[in-house]
């Protein structure tokens, strides 16, 4: 709910407190432990690695401890899909997504390994236990990540380069994958999918019938620039256009181009052409009259 925008704080002192309970229960667990001198800590952890039964309760890893955190991962997880995500930013809705399957994972895991313990004895690590979650980290970052490029052109000239104006992707032999999806996604763009405020890597994929990696690639190489900054390139060259050419508000022509929120316009419209929208406006006005 923080990542939506509501103040979790402000709420009742009973719910901050029913929040804040799961976190002193495990430093509650924790305090047997880091209290006992550091040769008797180093006693423990080695005569836990021998006998699993010795780690509870005197150390932090046991199975209650696993327990109580996979029993807080499906909580909560099952609290954020009950209440919605409430916003209107692709981006907070991608995000939180994310974090939900995330949970879920690390619920599933811990639950598989106290399973296994608890009813064949099979000791697993949890190193092994959180591996899908692991997996699923990775994929994120491989996924958004935004690897330099060198060279990289303005990302003007990158929304209107040709595949010959642009060496990274069209010249070399190993991206012939991107070179040959990023012309779809271009010309999706073109013809106003950028306007969608809700637009998401995801749905761009779906819609030119690509992967979600592969689009991801082929902006990253063959524009120099990550998914959001891309598309918000077409949607600051539609509002300037808009702004000449209409007497649109602009706060219209922010939700029009596909911005959620005026703020975030004028911030990324002011990065771009170094003025606000309205003193843009004014500018034009002036240079048509003379």
């Amino acid at each position: 709910r923080a990542l939506q925008g509501q103040n979790i704080l402000a709420r009742s002192r009973r719910r901050r407190w029913t929040h804040a309970l799961p976190v002193l229960l495990v430093a509650a667990l924790a305090v047997p432990f880091w209290s006992l001198p550091p040769e008797q800590k180093i006693y423990w952890m080695l005569a836990g690695r021998k006998n699993h039964d010795l780690w509870e309760p005197i150390t932090l890893y046991g199975n209650p401890y696993l327990a109580i955190i996979g029993a807080l991962s499906l909580f909560y997880w099952w609290q954020q899909r009950q209440q919605g995500i409430q916003s209107r930013r692709s981006a907070v809705i991608e995000w939180v997504g994310n974090l939900q399957t995330f949970q879920l994972l690390i619920a599933l895991s811990i639950a598989a390994r106290l399973a296994l313990f608890y009813l064949f004895d099979i000791r697993i690590s949890l190193t092994f236990v959180l591996a899908p979650a692991t997996a699923y980290l990775t994929y994120l970052l491989l996924t958004r990540i935004n690897l330099p490029v060198q060279q990289a052109p303005p990302l003007a000239a990158a929304t209107k380069a040709t595949a010959k104006e642009i060496p990274a992707c069209a010249k070399n032999e190993k991206n012939d994958d991107a070179h040959a999806v990023f012309p779809l996604l271009e010309n999706a763009m073109k013809k106003g999918l950028f306007r969608e405020n809700d637009l998401t890597l995801g749905r761009l994929a779906a819609h030119c019938g690509v992967t979600t990696h592969q689009a991801s690639a082929a902006i990253n190489q063959c524009s120099g620039h990550h998914f959001y900054d891309w598309i918000n390139g077409f949607r600051l060259e539609a509002a300037a256009q808009a702004l000449t050419d209409t007497r649109q508000p602009v706060t219209r022509i922010c939700h029009d181009v596909g911005f959620n929120a005026k703020s975030t316009f004028n911030t990324a419209f002011k990065r771009r052409f170094h003025t606000t929208p309205t003193a843009y406006r004014k500018q034009h006005d002036t240079a048509k009259k003379e």
